[in-house]
């Protein structure tokens, strides 16, 4: 007899990590064609996030387990990370120091129509550009739209 572990729900899990790259990559937003940056100081501990143009950031994207991910700034050794701050209802994005088992820079990135979404485990929300290029995290489990739509090169 023949078990169907999946039920076929969902492609199986080797499948599921063969489309999420690993490793060193620069996060590109679909549908600006710009690339994740860091450009500046929040505060002694935190760092803004932006697509504000130049050039591209390494980061480290490492699978943690059920289907969660890290992702760190290569150069910066920082995690990204969503703080319970919000603006406009949108929750907001930085890089912060590394902190064991901190739970707000856990994400899950799902692929959807040309690119992936990128969602905070603690905050329901995803990673989006709003205005003026700054980067937030929108409240709510709907991702739908090119605002949320990533992709990952490898560097």
């Amino acid at each position: 007899r023949v078990v169907k572990l999946n039920a076929g729900k969902l492609p199986p899990l080797e499948e599921i990590n063969t489309q999420i790259k690993t490793g060193c990559v620069k996060i590109k937003h679909v549908r600006d064609g710009i690339y994740l940056t860091s450009p500046a100081e929040n505060d002694a501990n935190t760092r803004r996030v932006s697509i504000k143009g130049g050039e591209a950031e390494r980061w480290e994207i490492t699978a943690i387990g059920g289907d969660q991910y890290t992702i760190k700034n290569k150069d910066l050794n920082q995690f990204l990370f969503t703080s319970d701050a919000t603006y406009s209802s949108n929750y907001h994005v930085y890089l912060w120091i590394p902190k064991i088992g901190l739970t707000a820079e856990k994400w899950t990135i799902e692929k959807v129509g040309n690119g992936l979404t990128i969602r905070n485990v603690l905050r329901p929300s995803c990673l989006f550009v709003g205005s003026s290029s700054w980067v937030y995290a929108k409240m709510g489990p709907i991702c739908k739209g090119k605002q949320f739509e990533w992709s990952f090169e490898s560097c």
